[in-house]
């Protein structure tokens, strides 16, 4: 659906000898724009490390001469090529709904818009942010790193997230992930805009054209044709059901 424009694959370097071979095997290589991204083993090794990268400027800088950048993970699906359409829109970052688990369904369980596994992000908006640098972790969250310590410990955990400089976007340690479980699309999607009002992100019924993630059906059922993306489009039965219709039509 997206080869008209360039693509890069993230890897480990541990892969990039097999990936290499791999795609040569599978894809007309000459007819594609595509090229390898590899970063060191450490930052593909799990879930927070992931969510370290995503949180690292020089990540970015690699798409220097781009002025958007769409992250779309192995469990992605894109209904057509609506890339540029969506990189003309008036936002730093788009993304499906976000939905904490258990949360009731609509916008006003949804936690934010931007999931990050299917999501556009505009580079001078992320640049700019990465400039400024802003503090990310409030009174509440620092009551949360120290809830259930005794005193000395309390201290030990509030100065070391204060004095390693990981209540900023700029984080060294990934002390915001690791200690307050927020994810760098949560940060991109609740954080920021709160924290930076330039950073704009769109409204649910607009993250929905964009991308759905959960509640596919009832989501579905309230727009007009199918939205950009899909995310788990195959992790969730419920949302498997929904979408093998519209797989099988374009597919046909």
């Amino acid at each position: 659906m997206l080869a008209s424009h360039p693509i890069a694959i993230l890897a480990p370097r541990r892969f990039a000898p097999l990936l290499g071979d791999w795609l040569a095997a599978r894809l007309d290589l000459a007819a594609l724009q595509l090229h390898l991204h590899l970063v060191d083993d450490h930052w593909l090794a799990d879930v927070p490390a992931y969510n370290h990268l995503m949180l690292q400027p020089w990540f970015y800088e690699h798409y220097q001469g781009f002025s958007h950048l769409l992250i779309a993970q192995l469990d992605s699906y894109v209904f057509g090529d609506h890339l540029l359409h969506w990189c003309g829109q008036p936002y730093a970052y788009l993304g499906a709904p976000i939905y904490p688990e258990g949360a009731a369904y609509g916008e006003a369980g949804c936690q934010a818009v931007g999931c990050g596994e299917f999501s556009l992000r505009t580079l001078a908006a992320f640049r700019q942010a990465f400039a400024c640098n802003p503090r990310l972790v409030g009174l509440a969250d620092l009551l949360r790193v120290i809830r259930g310590y005794n005193l000395r410990g309390a201290a030990v955990r509030l100065l070391r997230l204060l004095l390693s400089g990981d209540c900023r976007l700029r984080q060294r340690h990934n002390l915001v992930q690791r200690r307050l479980g927020l994810n760098e699309d949560v940060i991109f999607a609740e954080v920021l805009p709160r924290v930076l009002p330039w950073f704009t992100i769109p409204d649910y019924p607009t993250a929905c054209r964009f991308c759905l993630d959960r509640y596919v059906e009832r989501d579905l059922a309230a727009q007009a044709g199918l939205p950009f993306g899909a995310h788990g489009w195959f992790m969730d039965p419920a949302a498997m059901a929904a979408w093998r219709a519209h797989i099988h039509a374009l597919q046909a």
